[in-house]
């Protein structure tokens, strides 16, 4: 950083005990200097001391420079403080620092960089908002009369639109999960839940009572088998002339909605869609993706990444994962050349050791781990085996090509390895996504719906399965409407059968308003879970797009290593060879894409050529740049993978709660519909057997009073 030139001031023979005469820059400069000198001997609080007590003595005379040093100082410190609150503190001071840096010099673009990483930093580190680092970057990319030398103007440029893109990603990111943890969605269905629970509450009313007793003794003691099953078959037609009799239009109209739908469907179950209302045999999201979405994430074919191989995975999930004494296990295998691992006991190690395992599992568990990051994993893992296994015992042994040989590592290693991961797993949300698909309800609103309902085999009656003859309503179910096997049951024993048909239920009229309301809330949760897998698909494409261009970037840098690569074998193995420098190829290779005409590729390639010249001329610098550059695109390819497998997560989370508010089910207005046909069907049984048992004993008093009066006459 350009430090700001401060006019001197000759300094006054007199002035105040709290402020000195102004300073001369030459001055600064050595006060900056013992200020570093103290930070390099980790004396953090006496290098900040010393610029503060500087700034404190000359307020109206500081500069740039002592800003930008008291910023480096702060950002040392807050990087090895552990505690998040202090951390965040030493931050919000470098940011102080840095405010008054950019006043000082609001031309200076490397301010305008530091106070934008400042922004980036505190917002990774208290979860705040991205958007004013995006706006920091776009407002030092627009600063002209730049005192920075050229040379330097185009890398600070590069570094804050690196940084702009970054920060957008994350804004759409934090946007995507303020979406998916939106309590306002939760609490319409929390609001609808409280009243199906009330379908849960058993509890007699006491003016059936009476009835209640009449029917127990009925169905214990005066009722067949055979009679309580043809309870359980309700005529259509004789339903709909109760519901007449009742003059229940509006349940009428939706009865025969159902039975209508489920004759076609032979299901209970439907779909409807939320932008237009259609509906749905057999699941809603083809239609929703096809006509309301115009095939999201397809107009990307081309990112597809390649999955951790099967054998990989078995391996993660099943093999032995303990620490091993990579010293006595090196000398073993180099001696006998087999696999022979020594495990030792190591607290430490295996708890490191499972963390790693577990972190894997995780990410294995939501397809997370991308070939790429396994390769990159692997490569970390051998790179820190040096130290432990010589090159040719690991290539012989095979533990370059297994993650198992993170065993072999020990305690500082295997925390870089977790930490490797513990990073993989912040890029792709892991926390965000975990606590959403904890909240996942997979039956939606439906949840209450549990006895089962099916046809009749000429589909003129709604039958109920056997299973409710002896109590047992929960029953495993996928609302078939159809007979699959039901059951000759003989255990109809015990009257929990007319406990369930006479549970305080609400009337026909108050489960219509609630199927109503159901329906309401289903559709504007289905609208919500619809806006917000529109906003991740346009995150989704907007990432694809950067991993095309980096893709690009990445596969003309390689093509560009290969060509200096045959540039070396050639001139190594034909001795006449006429030498071609790098820099002549890479001018050579910006003309045949010139000539090619692929706009998009061809406009990589020629930026590749032309910004590798433009760093380098010697075939040195040339190789180092193409290295360089390789790197830092593997490194973005890396997060993007990350990204997008995070999003695909996400969406496919959004799907599914999309899906499940958008099912229905007729049963949920059906049950209550036949439960109330049933009884009013049973009390006149109920009656109709009172009446007859009262006339057969009103008969039977009568002809005993006959045959009384007969003995009478006889005796006279």
């Amino acid at each position: 950083m350009e430090p700001h030139k401060c006019s001197s001031a000759s300094p006054s023979p007199a002035h105040s005990p709290s402020t000195d005469p102004p300073p001369s820059d030459v001055f600064i400069i050595q006060e900056c200097n013992r200020a570093l000198e103290f930070l390099r001997g980790g004396d953090h609080t006496k290098a900040l001391e010393l610029v503060d007590s500087y700034l404190s003595r000359h307020p109206k005379n500081s500069s740039t420079l002592l800003h930008s040093v008291r910023i480096h100082i702060l950002y040392a410190t807050a990087s090895q403080i552990h505690d998040s609150a202090a951390r965040i503190e030493s931050i919000k001071m470098a940011l102080e620092s840095s405010s008054r840096g950019l006043a000082l010099s609001p031309n200076s673009i490397s301010f305008a960089l530091i106070h934008a990483n400042l922004l980036f930093e505190l917002a990774q580190n208290d979860g705040g908002s991205y958007d004013a680092v995006v706006q920091q970057c776009q407002h030092g990319l627009l600063i002209e009369n730049l005192a920075v030398p050229a040379s330097a103007v185009e890398k600070l440029r590069k570094e804050l639109l690196s940084l702009l893109g970054k920060s957008k990603i994350l804004v759409e990111c934090v946007e995507r999960k303020r979406f998916l943890e939106d309590n306002a969605l939760a609490e319409v269905k929390k609001e609808f839940q409280a009243l199906l629970r009330k379908k849960k509450v058993i509890k007699k009313v006491g003016s059936n009572f009476d009835t209640i007793g009449r029917v127990k003794s009925y169905w214990n003691d005066a009722m067949s088998l055979q009679s309580k099953r043809e309870l359980l078959r309700n005529g259509i037609d004789e339903v709909k002339a109760y519901l007449d009799k009742k003059k229940l239009v509006m349940a009428k109209k939706i009865f025969t909605e159902a039975v209508d739908y489920a004759k076609e469907a032979k299901k209970w179950k439907f779909w409807r869609c939320c932008c237009c209302g259609e509906k749905s045999f057999d699941g809603v999201w083809e239609h929703i993706r096809t006509e309301h979405l115009g095939s999201p994430s397809e107009r990307f074919p081309q990112i597809v990444l390649r999955r951790t191989h099967q054998w990989a995975v078995d391996m993660i999930k099943t093999g032995d994962w303990r620490p091993v004494d990579s010293v006595c296990a090196a000398e073993i295998m180099e001696r006998r050349s087999a696999n022979e691992w020594h495990y030792i006991d190591d607290d430490e190690r295996a708890k490191l050791i499972n963390r790693i395992r577990e972190m894997l599992i995780l990410l294995i568990r939501y397809q997370f781990l991308a070939s790429r990051h396994f390769d990159m994993l692997q490569e970390l893992i051998i790179d820190l085996l040096q130290k432990h296994i010589p090159n040719s015992v690991k290539t012989d042994s095979g533990l370059d090509k297994t993650l198992q040989s993170v065993c072999f590592l020990d305690v500082p290693d295997l925390k870089h390895v977790l930490e490797f991961l513990e990073d993989l797993g912040s890029a792709y949300e892991l926390r965000c996504l975990r606590e959403s698909e904890d909240q996942l309800d997979e039956q939606g609103f439906w949840a209450d719906v549990r006895e089962r309902i099916v046809f009749s085999g000429d589909f003129s009656s709604l039958v109920f399965y056997e299973r409710l003859l002896r109590g047992d309503i929960v029953d495993p179910d996928n609302g078939n409407a159809v007979v699959i096997c039901n059951a000759k049951h003989r255990d109809a024993n015990g009257d929990s059968f007319v406990d369930w048909l006479w549970m305080k239920t609400p009337t026909i009229r108050e489960q219509l308003q609630e199927w109503e309301n159901v329906r309401q809330a289903s559709t504007s949760q289905a609208m919500e879970f619809f806006k917000i897998f529109k906003a991740e698909d346009q995150c989704y494409q907007r990432v694809c797009e950067r991993k095309n261009h980096y893709s690009f970037y990445w596969y003309e840098l390689d093509h560009v290593k290969r060509m200096c690569a045959e540039e070396n074998t050639k001139r190594e193995q034909i001795s006449e060879y006429h030498l071609h420098s790098y820099s002549s190829l890479l001018l050579k290779r910006q003309k045949e894409i010139e000539s090619e005409g692929d706009d998009v590729r061809g406009g990589f390639g020629v930026y590749v050529a032309w910004s590798i010249l433009k760093e380098a001329q010697t075939d040195t610098e040339i190789r180092m740049q193409i290295n360089k550059r390789r790197d830092q695109a593997a490194r973005e390819l890396y997060l993007l993978d990350a990204i997008i497998l995070a999003i695909r997560a996400g969406m496919q989370q959004t799907r599914l709660k999309l899906e499940t508010v958008s099912v229905y089910d007729y049963r949920f207005i059906m049950v209550p519909l036949l439960k109330s046909f049933m009884m009013a069907h049973l009390e006149e049984l109920v009656n109709k057997h009172t009446e007859e048992k009262s006339n057969d004993e009103i008969e039977a008093l009568l002809t005993e009073l006959a045959d009384l009066d007969a003995k009478k006459n006889t005796d006279n």
